[in-house]
């Protein structure tokens, strides 16, 4: 029976920081190859979702499991030597977009779970920006665009999320 709390806890005992989404992801598989030597774990699956082309970040088959895991890196400006090892992550900045995605991954997990591709799925998102886990209160005589998307600790999802009234489209 996979345990993804058991496997990020083994993880982050092991590494606390990682260089990119992609090392996060290769990280993640092989912790998940080492507690689950019999798993079939497989990168960037292409599924079709509703008329859309997606691809899975990481698709974990173990015995009649079949497991959803998408990805989330959002950095903000660090550089440090951890363990003998350099780590330089950018300031992203855009953690309005950073936010729409984990949520647009939230709403694709779930899709594939009501559509048979998987029988369990994970969205996690790791960052060392405390504004996307912080208690985020509205400041009510300035609404910002990306209000619905907010994900700080305790949020609970629900319903349709929409962008501001201010946000110009794409």
């Amino acid at each position: 029976m996979f345990d993804m709390q058991r496997t990020l806890g083994e993880l982050t005992s092991e590494r606390k920081l990682f260089h990119s989404e992609a090392d996060f992801q290769h990280a993640l598989a092989m912790k998940i190859d080492q507690l689950y030597p019999t798993a079939a774990i497989r990168f960037e699956i292409p599924l079709e979702i509703e008329h859309s082309r997606i691809h899975l970040d990481i698709r974990v088959a173990l015995e009649d499991q079949i497991i959803a895991i998408e990805l989330k890196y959002g950095t903000t400006k660090l550089a440090l030597i951890d363990n003998k090892e350099k780590y330089d992550l950018r300031d992203q900045s855009a953690d309005d977009n950073t936010r729409y995605g984990f949520c647009n991954d939230i709403e694709r997990v779930e899709k594939m779970i009501d559509l048979k591709h998987c029988t369990e799925g994970y969205a996690v998102i790791l960052t060392n920006y405390s504004a996307f886990w912080k208690t985020w209160k509205p400041n009510l005589s300035r609404k910002v665009n990306d209000e619905d998307f907010r994900i700080h600790e305790g949020r609970r999802l629900h319903g349709e999320l929409k962008w501001g009234p201010n946000t110009k489209p794409l």
